[in-house]
């Protein structure tokens, strides 16, 4: 099984809206959901990381509850960020090869529209995270 490691995972904080922040919490819950579903823990190279999607849960729940009332934008280590990235991008490379379903059961009763709605729902969710790739590039051109 993975390790804790936040290598690669390195940046600098990120600010993000309230809301922002809500939608990748719900995501990462949905990434877990559907890892235990999958009995991921179970295979002897788990796909996603539990304690790196745990930690990400956890940042991103103590960045909002650190966030000033009234104030529209969280602080997000970016580590945490990593974190969130790493999970969401594992669940979202799972769903594209259908390894994991939202009723792995074998019968069919609508799973494969709700997990192709997820799927989109999570490629989306991507887009509100930096690229590290662009972060690379542009910190070269720098």
């Amino acid at each position: 099984m993975p390790g804790h490691d936040a290598s690669g995972v390195e940046g600098p904080d990120e600010h993000f809206a309230v809301r922002v922040v809500a939608r990748l919490l719900a995501a990462l819950g949905q990434a877990m959901l559907f890892a235990t579903v999958n009995q991921d823990h179970t295979r002897p190279q788990p796909r996603m990381d539990p304690r790196a999607a745990a930690e990400a849960v956890t940042g991103l729940s103590m960045a909002v509850y650190h966030t000033p009332p009234g104030d529209d934008l969280v602080t997000v280590a970016g580590e945490i960020v990593g974190w969130t990235r790493s999970t969401l991008e594992v669940f979202r490379d799972q769903l594209s090869v259908h390894a994991w379903s939202s009723c792995p059961c074998e019968e069919s009763h609508g799973q494969d529209e709700t997990d192709a709605a997820v799927l989109r729902a999570i490629r989306a969710d991507l887009l509100l995270l930096p690229d590290p790739a662009t972060r690379t590039l542009q910190a070269g051109l720098g």
